[in-house]
């Protein structure tokens, strides 16, 4: 029994159906959650959906929610015969889940006082809520989610972001040639369930006597983005605007190639996996095997073993010359299957023509540094690590700008920072997008480390460092050169 409004009335009451007086029936079928699974993940907003409750003991179905460490609490009732919940918007973290079938009456007793009575059979879950990797693009910056790949020619063929969207450009000069943005320290599972989509715009003037395309690409390896993988393309040739779709693959012989004509300018790239069938769809209509264009089966675990995939995302030209709103994609979402994230090393060079430090987890900007620039940039190894996705409950994207003014870069997971250089200071600072993810103060883990960052007045510049050797280095030593700045955000070491 339930007591209204915290009120402290006494009442007597017949544990029993009050319509009868007969005894509450005990429901028996135990619930089963089915998603999200016992210690799983979820992304937000969450649809939950359990097997059908068959127990004519239970006349209604109630979920409980409760984010450990918190104060939320979220409580949802349905019909016996409702067995998925609508999308519910949860923060990031650890939840616990009760899913209760239940046999409840509501009603006010004889001395008017209301009470609930009833019993219940219940499961309990814990599973962690996260988000999954998305882009916009409406920052006009790589996100570091993403590292740029190129078949052979960035001069001919290349990305912008920009016009707060991924544009894809090129030359009449272009000779076949690709461009994209590649999943970068995270992969899509390929033995679970999954789905995400972008949208496109292929202007149809641009036909020449080439071809011009973008395009979503997913594939087992990042050494092979372009040799083995799944190609699903926009596009317009010398012929007509098209949809296309191959599988590129040695081991599988000759290439499988679709085509389709395209009637529409602008849509919306539709990739969903069914795991149990092992079937690949892929569509310009919507998820899912109903509104497949081409359906793909036994590929991605019969033929690539199940190893999680990369996302590339891009566009080429064949001769085509693309300028700026010619080509492009935007909205670029996963909304739903497991990601797997790998930690990203953040690599810290030294220039002494510079006086300057400089912070990466990019192996491709390291390499570049590393191999044409030692001259110029002393390699200093790895400081710690973070990410390149926020996946995870806490993480927040860290912001990089470049100065051609004091000739430095500038790293801050603070967005009022950020918006202050963009909005006030665009002279001097250059957004160029997100540099990592890391854990601002007070959202960290408990073995997560500080960073600390220095302003330096005398070298314009900042220093930013995990170790507390440094810190302290550079706080009893050189105080007339470096002044300490505090705590900026947590990493791992």
């Amino acid at each position: 029994m339930y007591y209204e409004g915290g009120g402290q009335n006494q009442t007597t009451i017949l544990f029993g159906d009050p319509n009868t007086g007969d005894p509450i029936t005990q429901p028996i079928q135990e619930p089963n959650l089915t998603f999200p699974e016992h210690n799983g993940t979820a992304p937000s907003p969450v649809t939950f959906t359990w097997e059908d409750c068959d127990d004519s003991n239970a006349t209604s179905i109630w979920l409980g929610l409760e984010k450990q460490d918190a104060n939320e609490v979220i409580d949802i009732n349905f019909p016996a015969d409702i067995n998925s919940s609508e999308p519910v918007t949860l923060n990031k973290g650890m939840w616990e889940a009760e899913l209760c079938f239940d046999k409840w009456y509501d009603f006010n007793n004889a001395d008017g006082i209301p009470v609930e009575i009833g019993k219940y059979s219940e499961s309990n879950y814990t599973f962690k809520v996260i988000s999954l990797p998305s882009d916009d693009f409406n920052d006009n910056g790589r996100a570091a989610m993403w590292e740029i790949y190129n078949s052979g020619d960035p001069e001919n063929c290349w990305l912008a972001e920009s016009n707060q969207r991924l544009e894809v450009r090129s030359t009449t000069g272009a000779n076949s040639e690709d461009t994209g943005y590649v999943s970068y320290k995270w992969k899509v599972d390929a033995v679970s369930n999954f789905s995400f989509k972008v949208n496109f715009y292929y202007n149809p003037a641009t036909s020449g006597e080439g071809d011009g395309r973008v395009f979503i690409h997913l594939g087992p390896s990042l050494t092979d983005v372009y040799s083995i993988h799944v190609d699903f393309s926009a596009g317009r040739d010398v012929y007509s605007p098209y949809f296309y779709c191959e599988v590129v693959d040695p081991c599988l012989g000759p290439t499988d190639i679709h085509r389709i004509d395209r009637t529409e300018d602008d849509g919306t790239l539709y990739v969903s996996y069914n795991a149990t069938n092992d079937e690949l769809y892929l569509s310009y209509t919507g998820y899912g095997s109903p509104n497949a264009w081409q359906a793909i089966p036994g590929l991605l675990q019969a033929q690539w073993g199940g190893a999680p995939v990369y996302v590339n995302i891009g566009g080429g030209s064949e001769a085509v010359k693309l300028d700026s709103g010619d080509a492009y994609l935007d909205n670029f979402v996963i909304e739903s299957g497991v990601i797997k994230v790998d930690a990203a090393l953040v690599y810290r060079f030294w220039s002494p023509t510079k006086e300057r430090h400089f912070y990466t987890i990019s192996e491709r900007e390291r390499d570049k540094l590393r191999d044409k620039y030692p001259h110029v940039w002393t390699y200093e190894g790895i400081v710690y690590y973070d990410f390149s996705v926020d996946t995870e409950p806490g993480l927040k994207p860290v912001y990089r700008f470049w100065s051609p003014v004091l000739v430095a870069h500038f790293y801050t997971i603070s967005e009022s920072e950020r918006d202050k250089l963009i909005n006030i200071y665009p002279h001097v600072w250059t957004y160029e997008g997100t540099a990592m993810c890391a854990y601002p103060k007070d959202q960290q883990p408990e073995n997560a480390e500080e960073v600390y960052r220095f302003w330096s007045p005398v070298l314009e510049t900042h220093f930013y460092t995990i170790s507390e050797e440094e810190r302290d280095k550079l706080r009893d030593k050189y105080p007339h050169v470096w002044t300490y700045e505090g705590i900026v955000w947590y990493a791992y070491e």
